[in-house]
C-alpha cells in the first residue's frame, strides 16, 4: 500500500482468479487489482494484466475497462508472442513483449453493443484453439449462459494474418507464372 499526500491510498493485490499465463519466452502474465481509496466510502477499483520476466521484474501492465470484470482465464500462443485473455464481452489479444508490453493487438466479440448497454454483459470463459496448437484453424470460446462461439481463424484478424501459410503449390504456381506475367 502507498501513501500518498492527503488521504488518497492506493494498495494493488493479484487478483482473485485463475487466471495466469506462462510464455515459452519466460514472460509471465497476471491479472492485478489496484484499490484507490480517496476518503471513507469512496474507492475505485482497477483491473490490470501484469507483465512479468522469469526474475520477477515488472515490464509494465495494462488496464482493462472496468465492465469487462475480472479475467477468467488466459492463454499464451505457441509461439509466446500474444496472451489470449477471456473477459466479459469476448477475447482480447495482447502483445507479450518487452518493449510494448501487453499492447491491445484485437478482440473477439461475443455480444453486441446493445447488449453491453443493458447491463447484462455476457463474458467468456475459456478458449481452445484447434485441431494443432502449431496450425490452428479453429477457436472454441465457452462463454455465459452455456453459449459456445466458434471462430474460424484465417482471415479473421491480424493474429490470424500473420500465421496464415501458402501452400507448396501455390507457391510454385506462382513462381512459375512470373515469366509468363512479363509478356
Amino acid at each position: 500500500s502507498l501513501d500518498f499526500p492527503g488521504s488518497v491510498q492506493i494498495e494493488t493485490k493479484f487478483a482473485d482468479t485463475q487466471a495466469i499465463a506462462i510464455s515459452v519466452q519466460g514472460l509471465i502474465v497476471t491479472v492485478c487489482e489496484t484499490r484507490v481509496i480517496h476518503a471513507p466510502g469512496s474507492e475505485r477499483t482497477v483491473t490490470t494484466l501484469n507483465l512479468f520476466n522469469m526474475e520477477g521484474y515488472s515490464l509494465g501492465s495494462q488496464p482493462l475497462e472496468s465492465w469487462r470484470g475480472v479475467p477468467h482465464r488466459m492463454y499464451c500462443t505457441p509461439d509466446g508472442t500474444i496472451v489470449f485473455v477471456c473477459t466479459g464481452r469476448g477475447v482480447t489479444m495482447h502483445r507479450l513483449s518487452a518493449v510494448n508490453p501487453l499492447q491491445f493487438v484485437d478482440e473477439w466479440q461475443i455480444a453486441e453493443l446493445d447488449d453491453v448497454l443493458s447491463g447484462n454483459i455476457p463474458g467468456c470463459y475459456d478458449l481452445d484453439l484447434g485441431p494443432s496448437l502449431s496450425r490452428p484453424v479453429c477457436a472454441a470460446a465457452a462463454c455465459s449462459d452455456g453459449v459456445l462461439r466458434l471462430h474460424a481463424l484465417p482471415g479473421i484478424s491480424a493474429f490470424s494474418e500473420r500465421h496464415r501459410k501458402g501452400s507448396l503449390s501455390q507457391s510454385v504456381g506462382s513462381a512459375l507464372a512470373q515469366p509468363a506475367k512479363r509478356f
